[in-house]
């Protein structure tokens, strides 16, 4: 598991999560709370799309 730092930035985890998708064995991306800034639906939206995305505590 590849472990990301979001920087607190909503911009960097989104681009985060999609790099995340190339990655063999998956990421965990921290601070990835602050997407909720402009895309609150967004795993929701990815998911939908066949992404394979949740969202832990």
């Amino acid at each position: 598991m590849n472990y990301l730092d979001g920087r607190s930035d909503h911009r960097i985890v989104m681009a985060l999560s999609l790099a995340g998708l190339a990655m063999e064995d998956g990421c965990v991306i921290d601070t990835a709370e602050a997407m909720s800034v402009t895309f609150p639906n967004y795993v929701e939206l990815m998911q939908n799309l066949g992404a394979k995305m949740e969202i832990t505590d």
